[in-house]
C-alpha cells in the first residue's frame, strides 16, 4: 500500500509539474520554493533558537494560519520553552505565517514523498504534530508516528465528497487515520462522517470550531479611509471568474457605492486590474491617492483584508459563487459587526453557513438574488443584528481544545 501510493504521488507530481513551472514563469507563482516544495531543498531553520518541546503545526493556508494563533499563545503561555513550526502549503499561508512573531520557524511544506518526509522530520524532530482542519498527507503522519510522536487533528471537519473517497480506498485510511491520537472536531456532523471511517470514538470530541475564537489584530493606516458619504462593500477573496460577475451585477446599483475588491491569490492582482480597465470600471489600486470619484478599489496588498472590513457596511465573500472552490470564512467580518452575503457553493463551510443562518447576521444568496439581498441588509442598522450574542456563544474552541491536547501529553 505504502509503495503504490508513492508511486502514484510521483506520477502525479511528473503530471503538474508542466503546470508549475508554467505558472512560475508566467504568473509568477512559487518564487523561490519551487525547489523546497520538490524535496530538493530543505528549509533553514534558525539555530539561534533551541528550546525543549517542539511542536510543528501544520496549517494549509492563510485562513488555518490566522485561526491557529489564539492556539499558539496559548501554548506560549503555558510553555514558555515552546519552538514553534508553523508549515503551509500555499504562498498566501507562508506569508501569513511570517508576519507572525510567535511562529518561530514558518515555512513551505514540500510534496509528501517518503525520503523527504522523513528527512523532514529528523530534521525538525517534533515532540507534538498538530494538524489544522484537513490536509491529511500520509507519509508525513506515517514518519512522525514512526518516531513515536503525538498526532492532533484540531478544527477537524471532513466533506462528504472526502469521506466517500476514503470510504473507497478503506484500507489506507483506516492506516492513515490510525496515525493520529486525538480528533478534535468542529460539529456532530462530522464527528458522525469520521465515525464512518471506523475512527475509535474515543480519540473523537467535538470541540467546536477556533475560527470563531480568533481576534484578528486590525493594522491602522491612516493613508487608507474613504469618502464619507460612500456606501462601503468588501467583496473579499475572490476567484477566477468572480470579480467579473459580482461586478456586472451591481457595479451599477447605486453611485454611492465603493467597492473594495480583495482577490484571494496575489498572482491574480494585474489580471483583476485588466478586468477593470476592460470593464471601462473607474478604480485605484489601494497604494494610489482616492479621489472619491472611483467606483471600485482594488486591494493590491496582502495583511489588510480586516482593516478594508473594519471600514466597511457590509460584506461579500467570494470562493462561493463558482464551483470547486467550496467558499471561505464567512465568520470573520461579523468581528467587525458588518454582515455577510455568500454564494450558493459554500460546501466546505457548510458549519458557518448553519451558523450564520442559526442567528441572521448573514445570508447566502444566488447571483441574481445578490442585488436585492445587499439592499435590503444595507436598510438594516446593526442594531436589527445580534453579533455579539453570536460571538459570546460560539467562541472557546482553541481553549477546549489545548486542555485536550495538554491531557494526551500530561501537562499540567
Amino acid at each position: 500500500m505504502n509503495i503504490i501510493y508513492n508511486i502514484l504521488l510521483i506520477i502525479w507530481i511528473i503530471i503538474i509539474s508542466p503546470i508549475a513551472i508554467y505558472n512560475r514563469i508566467f504568473k509568477k507563482k512559487y518564487k523561490g520554493n519551487i525547489l523546497l516544495r520538490l524535496g530538493i531543498l530543505t528549509p533553514k531553520f534558525s539555530n539561534k533558537i533551541e528550546k525543549k518541546f517542539k511542536i510543528w503545526i501544520h496549517a494549509v493556508s492563510v485562513g488555518e494560519t490566522k485561526a491557529v494563533t489564539e492556539l499558539i499563545k496559548k501554548i506560549k503561555l503555558d510553555l514558555p520553552n515552546a519552538e514553534i513550526f508553523l508549515s503551509s502549503v500555499t504562498e498566501t499561508g507562508y506569508m501569513e505565517s511570517q508576519k507572525n512573531p510567535l511562529i518561530d520557524h514558518p515555512f513551505i511544506l514540500p510534496f509528501d514523498l517518503a525520503f523527504t518526509m522523513r528527512r523532514l522530520v529528523k530534521i525538525i524532530s517534533p515532540d507534538l504534530f498538530i494538524l489544522v482542519e484537513t490536509d491529511f498527507w500520509f507519509n508525513l503522519l506515517k514518519e512522525i508516528k514512526r518516531n513515536g510522536k503525538k498526532i492532533v487533528l484540531i478544527n477537524g471537519k471532513i466533506s462528504i465528497s472526502s469521506q466517500k473517497k476514503f470510504l473507497y480506498f478503506f484500507r489506507f485510511s483506516t492506516k492513515l487515520f490510525n496515525c493520529i491520537d486525538l480528533f478534535c472536531l468542529q460539529s456532530e456532523e462530522y464527528k458522525n462522517r469520521f465515525l464512518k471511517l471506523s475512527i475509535s470514538k474515543e480519540k473523537i470530541v467535538v470541540t467546536g470550531n477556533i475560527k470563531l475564537d480568533s481576534r484578528s489584530i486590525v493594522t491602522l493606516n491612516d493613508n487608507l479611509s474613504f469618502p464619507e458619504k460612500k456606501i462601503i462593500i468588501t467583496i473579499a477573496s475572490t476567484h477566477e471568474g468572480e470579480e467579473d460577475i459580482l461586478l456586472s451585477e451591481l457595479i451599477n446599483v447605486d453611485d454611492n457605492m465603493l467597492f473594495l475588491i480583495a482577490p484571494r491569490h496575489p498572482e491574480r492582482f494585474s489580471k483583476v486590474a485588466k478586468l477593470l480597465i476592460n470593464k471601462n470600471i473607474k478604480f485605484k489600486t489601494i497604494d494610489q491617492q482616492i479621489d472619491g470619484v472611483e467606483q471600485v478599489i482594488l486591494i493590491n496588498k496582502i495583511g489588510i483584508l480586516n482593516r478594508c472590513y473594519s471600514l466597511s457596511h457590509i460584506a461579500i465573500v467570494g470562493g462561493s459563487f463558482v464551483k470547486n472552490i467550496g467558499g471561505h470564512n464567512i465568520y470573520e467580518p461579523i468581528t467587525y459587526n458588518i454582515p455577510v452575503l455568500y454564494g450558493p457553493y459554500m460546501e466546505k463551510q457548510d458549519d458557518l453557513v448553519q451558523l450564520m443562518q442559526n442567528y441572521n447576521v448573514g445570508q447566502q444568496v444566488e447571483l441574481k438574488n445578490l442585488k436585492k439581498a445587499l439592499l435590503k441588509h444595507l436598510k438594516c442598522c446593526k442594531d436589527d443584528y445580534d453579533f455579539f450574542k453570536l460571538q459570546n456563544n460560539a467562541q472557546g474552541a482553541t481553549n477546549k481544545s489545548w486542555n485536550l491536547i495538554k491531557t494526551i501529553l500530561a501537562i499540567k
